[in-house]
């Protein structure tokens, strides 16, 4: 068999990092053998980079050659050769990838870099709002916004606009927008783009508006508009103080314009031109409605609900009319609101502890009047609890004291009975019974809100003697009936006789 010796010449390629190589020159006889040069930087850092068309990126190289030997750098452009320098400047013009190499040599040996560059076109800039409007229709918001450009320099065919009650400070407040509307731009130039935002709730509202490339891109977020809805309807709901039934008929003026309650005791008038105005409410005298104080306050935009208070008959010589009897019998003073109804919030927490003197039991027979009270009101006004409340009502028996006697202990911060106290002497017996209940039901009448007595000697309420009468009287019911009526806070100075 015949032997054959076959000789390779092998060239070995030493790498020095991901993207780069070099290929050492093997030493000929009698010659040092050559030392490639070696990168010390690069950049970009990345081997793959994704630039946005119409923008560029510049590629650099520092390299060492560890003889010392004169060095060359060439770059090259999907194979083809783009500069001789140490930098080179590659502008973005297409969204193909491109390749960029840079080859670096002694002479002998070769050393090499490459990058891949991905084009992509960048999302629109952001668009410029102009202005943010409300319309004179409630809910309505005209936007408009100078059109905008993609990054080739189109003009945008599709814009969004968003509202929102929060801010717009991220993609996730865009997504989170409850107030949706996409606007296409018309086929020829335009300078100014417009659209009006519908069903807009009043309060405060943030606008903004991003433009879309041929794409659906979005483009970027230039931040947003606040702007303020404001409901510039006014209705108003009538009805009677006691018996809560709706008042129709009623003359309603609302900043100078009449109208009338229908026979839901409403009325509604659309787009006020004043932001405050002066309400009156008039009862006319009309046949059928009965006598009522007029109301007359000032309002804003909104619902408001007014509930008359009745002109009703007093029999008392003590009082001119009802409205004075009503306001010196419920007007707290020493508290800045003394007089706008600052009663308790019903029911009435109550704490009732046993106690029996004389054979007189104290807790049933405050517990009937309870109970009776409720039955002549026609209303839930008490709660019973076990222990002394921390809002509400507690009764003290007091063998020392010398009178019976209703007091507040605290007020809420905006001035409304939070803890109040009835003391009552502990001296009774079985044989006070009806006299008791009489004190129990006058020193109850001034927790619900007749906190002042009357000079009626004739009233249940009266100060300074023991009251004649066993119940209310029926001015006094009629006091009693509408102060538990009317809203917590309502002024009675609102309500003006004829």
């Amino acid at each position: 068999m015949r032997s054959m010796v076959l000789v390779a010449v092998l060239v070995a390629v030493v790498s020095t990092g991901c993207g780069e190589e070099s290929s050492p020159t093997l030493p000929s006889n009698g010659s040092p053998a050559n030392t490639p040069p070696v990168f010390l930087s690069w950049e970009p850092p990345s081997d793959t980079l994704d630039v946005h068309v119409g923008e560029s990126v510049t590629f650099s190289v520092e390299v060492s050659d560890p003889d010392g030997d004169p060095l060359s750098v060439q770059f090259l452009a999907d194979g083809v050769e783009a500069a001789g320098d140490a930098s080179w400047t590659l502008d973005i013009d297409t969204e193909r990838a491109r390749s960029v190499s840079v080859v670096v040599s002694d002479g002998e040996a070769v050393l090499s870099r490459q990058w891949t560059v991905r084009g992509s076109i960048a999302p629109p800039p952001a668009v410029r709002i102009l202005d943010a409007t409300p319309l004179p229709d409630f809910g309505e918001l005209s936007v408009a916004w100078l059109p905008g450009v993609d990054a080739l320099l189109r003009p945008l065919a599709v814009y969004e606009i968003r509202a929102s009650p929060a801010p717009f400070d991220s993609d996730g407040d865009w997504d989170a927008a409850v107030t949706r509307q996409t606007v296409s731009a018309p086929a020829g130039p335009v300078r100014r783009m417009a659209a009006t935002l519908k069903g807009l709730e009043s309060g405060a509202w943030y606008v903004t508006v991003r433009g879309l490339d041929s794409r659906g891109r979005l483009g970027r977020m230039s931040g947003s508009v606040q702007v303020r809805i404001v409901d510039r309807r006014v209705a108003v709901t009538v009805m009677d103080a006691v018996t809560r039934l709706p008042l129709g008929g009623l003359r309603v003026t609302v900043a100078g314009v009449v109208g009338e309650t229908d026979a839901n005791g409403q009325y509604v008038l659309e787009g006020c031109a004043h932001e405050e105005f002066e309400l009156l409410v008039d009862d006319g005298n009309a046949d059928g409605i009965g006598g009522y104080f007029d109301y007359f306050g000032v309002h804003s935009f909104g619902h408001t609900i007014v509930q008359l208070i009745p002109d009703e008959p007093v029999a008392s010589a003590s009082y001119p009319d009802f409205s004075t009897m009503y306001r010196h019998l419920t007007t707290i003073r020493g508290i800045p609101e003394g007089g706008r109804t600052r009663r308790w919030e019903l029911p009435l927490n109550v704490y009732v502890p046993a106690y029996t003197n004389g054979g007189l039991d104290y807790q049933a027979t405050i517990l009937a009047a309870l109970e009776d009270l409720e039955r002549v009101f026609r209303r839930d006004l008490f709660t019973l609890v076990d222990r002394p409340p921390s809002v509400g009502l507690r009764i003290v028996y007091d063998r020392s004291a010398y009178v019976d006697r209703y007091a507040f202990e605290s007020f809420t911060a905006d001035h409304y009975p939070e803890r109040g106290r009835i003391t009552f002497r502990a001296h009774y017996a079985a044989a006070h019974h009806a006299s008791f209940l009489t004190v129990v039901r006058h020193e109850l009448g001034h927790a619900l809100g007749l906190v002042n007595h009357s000079p009626d000697l004739g009233h249940l309420m009266v100060g300074g003697t023991a009251p004649l009468a066993p119940h209310f009287t029926p001015d006094e019911r009629r006091v009693l009936g509408t102060f538990l009526s009317l809203p917590r806070g309502a002024d009675p100075l609102l309500f003006i006789q004829e």
